[in-house]
């Protein structure tokens, strides 16, 4: 065969190639700070990254570790197709003494979580459900904690306030900035029955 029917072949394929329609593209949008909360029927978290504005909708859900019952909040934001983005996630909350304000530590075991720390991480997830970016959170900073301001069971509602300071994992691949800080972060959540 002739070199130019090669030449002529990967053109023709190169020229029916066509990129898929707007609609079917990945969202490029910046999932940290422009994506919308999602469902906020059950709860819902506000908090400002750098000097833009970042909102999640949520869910307050309890278990148990041996006689011991935990809370944990978990706020999720969406793209504008209604897949889930990112979430920030803070657990271990002791049903004994919610009414304290936590220092927030890098995921562990919960059984080791020490008196007045609470677990965080914020977790980036790509269009089709896989992970994204995991961001643990940076204790160099003291600035970061968690507070329950009311817990009321007649209305079954809790709310509180936060900031967060989270960095990069290395076990994910890289898909924003190397530091988030969550900053006048506030929350409410439905509790469940």
């Amino acid at each position: 065969m002739k070199p130019g029917i090669f030449l002529i072949i990967a053109l023709a394929f190169i020229a029916c190639k066509k990129d898929p329609p707007k609609s079917e593209m990945p969202d490029e949008v910046d999932v940290f700070r422009t994506h919308q909360p999602c469902d906020t029927v059950t709860g819902r978290a506000d908090a400002v990254i750098d000097t833009l504005m970042w909102s999640g909708g949520g869910f307050l859900r309890s278990f148990f570790i041996g006689a011991d019952k935990f809370w944990y909040l978990q706020f999720y934001t969406c793209d504008k197709f209604g897949n889930q983005r990112g979430f920030l996630t803070f657990k271990g909350i002791p049903d004994s003494n919610r009414f304290q304000t936590f220092k927030i530590k890098e995921n562990g075991p919960i059984d080791s979580l020490k008196a007045g720390d609470l677990y965080s991480s914020f977790m980036t997830i790509c269009p089709d459900g896989s992970p994204e970016t995991l961001y643990i959170v940076d204790e160099t900073i003291v600035e970061s904690f968690f507070t329950i301001d009311q817990w009321d069971e007649q209305s079954k509602r809790v709310e509180g306030r936060f900031s967060a300071s989270f960095k990069i994992t290395p076990f994910f691949k890289f898909n924003g900035p190397y530091k988030l800080l969550f900053k006048s972060g506030r929350f409410w959540a439905k509790i469940p029955d």
